[in-house]
């Protein structure tokens, strides 16, 4: 990590030039360093919303646009493609893991969903859309559009999830496919083998969303806990349902029960100052993340 050594940073404070020399290394290191141009950075920030430059994905839109800029000048149709196509995948894949979340006091680092670059990802789609026949872009762009649903379901982005639902449906190409209420369409996605599922992959199932939900709240990311708990509570009452009749054999232990065993696998298995956290967190979390107090019943054999 390059910093200006104290002694050198208390002159330069003195002088009233701290920031601005600051500045200039900054941009001497990124210009040589990493051959990024800041007026390029600052134009991809207007256009895509403020992407993570700590991360790959921001670098691969950036040489991706440098790219199209300079075969659409050239007038080279194939090589423009391929930078096409490098600008609306680096993109949906900064929206899924294109945020670093750094948490200081236990110097953990966390890659989480770009969820707010959703609108310049949709449009990168679309242009190439746009230019191209929609066989070179509709595969992709229609996969793209589930994720984006779904991930913004999960983060708790319901109306704009609503909205993206509303916008796949609008394309002809894909049918029915996206013709559903929003909360239905998710389940849907995410449930698909609830129904065939056996006992311990239905267990499984809501485990993993649980213990997703305890692993955001100990990251302060409490609206995505939410969105993670919500959808293990609809996956425990569908499969509920669909058992029932069949509860001797099939039932899950008690929703109580399912919160208290993803509670205890959570904190053995995260790092200990992260587990203290999220122990220090859950009294000040919403009521609907605390089990009820109780014992870990030892397992039923189905």
């Amino acid at each position: 990590l390059a910093i200006i050594p104290p002694e050198v940073a208390v002159e330069l404070r003195e002088l009233g030039i701290e920031r601005i020399v600051e500045a200039t290394l900054r941009r001497r290191w990124m210009t040589m360093k990493y051959r990024l141009l800041p007026d390029w950075l600052k134009k991809l920030n207007a256009k895509y919303g403020n992407l993570d430059w700590r991360l790959a994905e921001a670098h691969a839109i950036y040489w991706a646009e440098r790219g199209r800029e300079k075969w659409t000048e050239d007038k080279d149709t194939f090589k423009r493609l391929s930078c096409d196509r490098m600008i609306f995948q680096s993109p949906a894949a900064a929206f899924e893991t294109g945020r670093l979340v750094y948490l200081k006091d236990i110097q953990h680092l966390e890659m989480t969903p770009n969820i707010h670059i959703i609108d310049a990802v949709l449009k990168s789609y679309q242009d190439a859309w746009a230019l191209y026949d929609e066989n070179t872009i509709g595969g992709a762009y229609g996969n793209f559009l589930v994720n984006a649903v779904v991930t913004l379901y999960k983060f708790g982005e319901k109306k704009k999830a609503a909205e993206v639902l509303a916008l796949a449906n609008t394309y002809e190409r894909y049918g029915t496919r996206f013709a559903k209420p929003l909360d239905e369409f998710v389940l849907k996605e995410l449930a698909e083998d609830m129904e065939s599922a056996s006992y311990p992959v239905a267990q499984g199932t809501v485990q993993s969303y649980l213990m997703n939900a305890y692993y955001q709240l100990a990251i302060d990311e409490d609206e995505v806990a939410e969105g993670y708990l919500h959808i293990a509570q609809q996956l425990y009452d569908r499969y509920r349902k669909f058992v029932a009749g069949t509860e001797k054999r099939r039932a899950l232990p008690t929703w109580k029960q399912m919160q208290i065993t993803s509670l205890e696998m959570t904190k053995q298995r995260i790092p200990p100052p992260m587990a203290k956290r999220l122990e220090e967190r859950l009294p000040r979390a919403d009521e609907k993340f605390i089990p009820e107090a109780g014992e870990i019943a030892a397992p039923v054999v189905q």
